[in-house]
C-alpha cells in the first residue's frame, strides 16, 4: 500500500475514535464548544451583521466589542454543552442559548441583571441554580428533558414560562406556579400533563394570573369556570392562613418600629414573652388541677394586673415620645427659620454689591480705565466678604443657642422617660413578687386540707399530696419568681440602654450636621467672592489690552 492510501487510511481510522459512545446518550463528537471570548464577539458580530446598518462601520469593527458592558448574547446552534465563562458578563440582561447540547443550568450566577434566558432545544432535565436571577421575567425551556417544576422560587418578577415539549406529567407543577403572581405567558403544550382533559381547567383555576396559555390567549368557559377541585380549597385555606401569619407580622413590624422610636421596644409582647421564658410556670399552671379557683384567683389577676401596668406605662410612654416629635418639630422650625434669615440678609448683600460692581465698571470703561472705580470695588468686596462671614457667625451662634434648647429639653425628655420606666419596674417588681406570695400561700392552704383528708386513700388525693409536699412546689415557685424577675430587669436594662445610644447618636447628628452645612456655606462664601474677583480681573485686562493696542 501506497504512502497516500495509507494517510487515507490513518484519517478514516481517526474520524471513528472521536466519537465518544455513551450509554442512553446520542453521540456526543469532539467538535462540542465551550463559551469563551472569542465565541461570544463571534456571535456579537453576527448579530450586527444580520441586525444593524453594515455601512456604519464602527458598528461592525470587532476591536469595538465592550465586553464589559454586553447587555445581550446570542449563542445558538454552536454545540455548546457547558455554561461557563460568564462571570464578568454582569451588564447582561439577555441571554440566548437555544439549539446546543447544554445538559445542566449552571454558570448564572453573576448575571444579575438578567431579565431574558432562553435555553430551548437543549438537553437540560432539572430546572436548578436559577436563584440569583431575580429580575427574569422571560424564561424560555423549551424542548428539554425535564419532568418537574421546580427552582424558580427567588424569580418573583417572571412574567413569561415556556416549557414546552418536556416530560411534565403530574398537574401538581401546574399548582406549584400559583405563587407568580406575575406570570401572564404559559406554555406547556407537548408535555403529559397538557393531554390531562382538565389541563386548561386546572391553569384557569390555579392561575388566574395567567392571560396566555400555549400562547393563546385563554378565554374560560362556563365549565372550567366553575372548576373547583379539592387541591384549590386545601391551598386556598392554607394561603388565607398564610395572609394573617404575614400581616400579623406586618403589623408587629409596623408596631416594634413605633416601640423602638418610643423606647418602649418589647413591652407591648412583655408579659406573654415572659411567661414563655419562664419554664417552671407551666408546673405551677398544673395546681389548676386540684383546684379550678386557682386559676381565677391567682393565676388570672396576676395577668390582668400585670397587662394593666403594661397599659399604664405604655400610654406614659406614648405621651413622651408625642412630647419628644413636637420638640423635634420646634427645633427644626427653629433651624430653618435662622437659616433663611441668614440666607436672605446674604442675598440682599450680594445683590447690593452687583449693583455697585455694574456701575463701577461702567463708570471704569466711560474713563477708559483710567479711574480708580475697581480699587473701591476691591474693597466693596472685601466688605461684601466680612459681612457674609459676621453674618454666618452669627448663624452659627443662633443655632448653638437652638442646638443647646433642644438638647436640654431631650434631656429632660429622657430622664422622665427613665423615671417613668423605674417606676414601672417597681411596679410590675411588686407584682411578681405578689404573685410568687399567692402561690405560695395557695400551696400552704391546699397542704393543710390534705392533711385533714390524709385518711381518704383515693389515687387523687395520693397524687395531690405527693405534689404538694415535694420541695418540687417550692423549687417551680422560686425558679419562675427568678425567671419573670430576671427577665423585667433586662427587658428595662435594655431599654435604659438604648435610649441613652439613641440620645447620644442624636446629639452626635446634630452637631455633625451644623458643621457640614457651616462648612458648605463659609465654601459658597468663598466662591463668591473668587468669581467676583475673577470679574475684576478680566475688567482690568480687557482695558489694559484695549490701551496697549491704542498705544500701538
Amino acid at each position: 500500500m501506497d504512502a497516500k492510501h495509507t494517510n487515507d487510511v490513518e484519517q478514516v481510522e481517526v474520524k471513528k475514535t472521536t466519537e465518544v459512545i455513551l450509554p442512553k446518550r446520542e453521540r456526543v463528537f469532539e467538535e462540542r464548544t465551550v463559551i469563551d471570548e472569542k465565541l461570544i464577539i463571534e456571535a456579537v458580530m453576527k448579530y450586527r451583521k444580520q441586525h444593524l446598518d453594515e455601512t456604519i462601520q464602527e458598528l461592525t469593527a470587532e476591536e469595538d466589542v465592550d465586553l464589559d458592558k454586553l447587555d445581550m448574547v446570542e449563542l445558538t446552534h454552536s454545540m455548546i454543552y457547558r455554561i461557563a465563562h460568564l462571570e464578568s458578563y454582569t451588564c447582561m440582561t439577555k441571554l440566548v442559548l437555544n439549539s446546543n447540547i447544554i445538559e445542566k443550568i449552571e454558570g448564572l450566577d453573576t448575571l444579575v441583571n438578567l431579565k431574558w434566558l432562553d435555553l430551548s432545544f437543549n438537553k437540560i432535565s432539572r430546572i436548578e441554580n436559577l436563584d440569583k436571577l431575580v429580575n427574569l421575567t422571560d424564561l424560555s425551556l423549551h424542548k428539554n428533558n425535564i419532568k418537574k417544576i421546580e427552582g424558580l422560587d427567588n424569580l418573583k418578577k417572571l412574567e413569561i414560562l415556556s416549557l414546552g415539549d418536556n416530560k411534565i406529567a403530574e398537574m401538581s407543577n401546574i399548582h406549584s406556579l400559583r405563587p407568580f403572581k406575575s406570570l401572564k405567558v404559559l406554555s406547556l403544550k407537548g408535555n403529559p400533563v397538557a393531554a390531562d382533559e382538565t389541563y386548561v381547567a386546572n391553569v384557569i383555576a390555579f392561575l388566574e394570573q395567567v392571560q396566555y396559555l400555549d400562547y393563546k390567549f385563554l378565554v374560560p368557559t362556563d365549565q372550567q369556570k366553575g372548576y373547583r377541585p379539592t387541591e384549590l380549597e386545601t391551598i386556598l385555606k392554607e394561603e388565607k392562613k398564610s395572609k394573617k401569619v404575614e400581616e400579623l407580622k406586618i403589623k408587629r413590624e409596623a408596631e416594634n418600629k413605633i416601640d423602638t422610636a418610643m423606647n418602649a421596644a418589647g413591652l407591648r409582647t412583655l408579659y406573654d414573652d415572659m411567661i414563655t421564658a419562664d419554664k417552671a410556670y407551666e408546673k405551677i399552671c398544673q395546681l389548676t388541677n386540684i383546684n379550678v379557683t386557682f386559676k381565677s384567683d391567682v393565676l388570672q389577676k396576676y395577668e390582668q394586673s400585670f397587662r394593666k401596668a403594661i397599659e399604664d406605662y405604655y400610654t406614659e410612654c406614648e405621651a413622651i415620645h408625642e412630647k419628644r416629635d413636637d420638640e423635634e418639630k420646634l427645633y427644626k422650625a427653629a433651624v430653618e427659620k435662622a437659616d433663611k434669615l441668614s440666607k436672605d440678609n446674604s442675598v440682599a448683600l450680594i445683590q447690593e454689591f452687583e449693583a455697585k460692581k455694574n456701575i463701577a465698571i461702567e463708570n471704569y470703561g466711560d474713563a477708559d480705565g483710567e479711574s480708580d472705580e475697581l480699587d473701591k470695588l476691591k474693597e466693596e468686596l472685601k466688605i461684601l466678604e466680612q459681612k457674609l462671614m459676621e453674618g454666618e457667625m452669627l448663624l452659627v451662634e443662633q443655632l448653638s443657642t437652638v442646638n443647646d434648647v433642644f438638647t436640654k429639653k431631650m434631656r429632660e425628655l429622657k430622664d422622665r422617660s427613665n423615671s417613668k420606666r423605674s417606676e414601672f419596674a417597681g411596679i410590675v417588681g411588686e407584682l411578681v413578687l405578689q404573685y410568687q406570695s399567692n402561690v405560695g400561700e395557695f400551696i400552704e392552704k391546699e397542704r393543710i386540707k390534705l392533711e385533714e383528708y390524709a385518711d381518704e386513700d383515693s389515687e387523687a388525693k395520693t397524687k395531690e399530696q405527693a405534689f404538694l409536699r415535694s420541695d418540687k412546689c417550692e423549687e417551680a415557685i422560686n425558679s419562675s419568681f427568678e425567671s419573670q424577675k430576671e427577665y423585667i430587669e433586662e427587658l428595662i436594662a435594655q431599654c435604659t440602654k438604648e435610649e441613652e445610644a439613641r440620645m447620644k447618636s442624636r446629639t452626635t447628628e446634630i452637631g455633625l450636621q451644623n458643621y457640614t452645612k457651616n462648612r458648605t456655606r463659609v465654601s459658597e462664601i468663598f466662591d463668591v467672592v473668587a468669581l467676583y474677583e475673577q470679574v475684576i480681573t478680566m475688567v482690568e485686562l480687557e482695558y489694559k489690552e484695549e490701551s496697549e493696542e491704542e498705544d500701538d
